[in-house]
């Protein structure tokens, strides 16, 4: 099967090179892949991060995470896979086993049930056991959320929001520690992880 056209900065046009980047981030969805986009304007990270999108299949994410390693042998410092518990049944197991793809070490900005969960903690703490559809519902009372639908950009309802978001994902694994439950479990997030690390990044 043909593989398809990359996307954003890792194409190459006739004649031009781009700058290679140095973090890569391959997610599930395209609200997650605008949120990051929108981060990446934010902190003036330029040719030093590229978000494609690939299917929310977890494991297809991770295949197309070795693909895109692959073509830039030794260039990326990091990379990482952006995905949901949704139905997957692969999921425990990338979460709990750690990845490592072409070699390379592969952070997991995981969200259980949803990234709906990693939305809705820029307006606070959730810490009860749910379904996608109490997040979206919860995430629907919020200002500018109301008509919230998959796939919208919303990086600029919640960009002043993101120190807050990621202090209650910390507390929030914090508190799964605490009680013992497996990483993973629902609700738990570890997009915070990718935030903080993007965060010390330079261009």
């Amino acid at each position: 099967m043909a593989r398809r056209q990359p996307e954003g900065e890792f194409r190459r046009r006739a004649g031009r090179r781009s700058p290679s980047p140095t973090i890569l981030i391959v997610c599930g969805g395209k609200t997650e892949k605008l949120y990051f986009r929108g981060l990446k304007r934010e902190l003036h990270l330029g040719s030093a991060i590229t978000v494609l999108i690939e299917s929310k299949d977890p494991r297809r994410i991770l295949d197309r995470v070795e693909t895109e390693i692959k073509q830039l042998p030794g260039f990326l410092r990091q990379a990482w896979a952006v995905f949901d518990k949704d139905d997957f049944a692969a999921f425990e197991g990338i979460v709990r086993g750690g990845c490592t793809v072409a070699g390379q070490p592969v952070g997991l900005a995981f969200s259980n049930p949803c990234f709906e969960l990693w939305l809705l903690l820029h307006f606070g703490p959730w810490t009860r056991d749910c379904s996608g559809a109490d997040i979206e519902r919860e995430l629907k009372t919020k200002s500018g959320f109301e008509n919230y639908e998959h796939g919208e950009d919303v990086w600029d309802l919640v960009a002043h929001l993101r120190a807050e978001a990621m202090r209650n994902a910390e507390e929030l694994e914090q508190r799964r520690q605490r009680d013992g439950r497996p990483e993973g479990c629902c609700p738990s997030t570890a997009v915070h992880q990718l935030m903080a690390a993007l965060e010390q990044t330079e261009d």
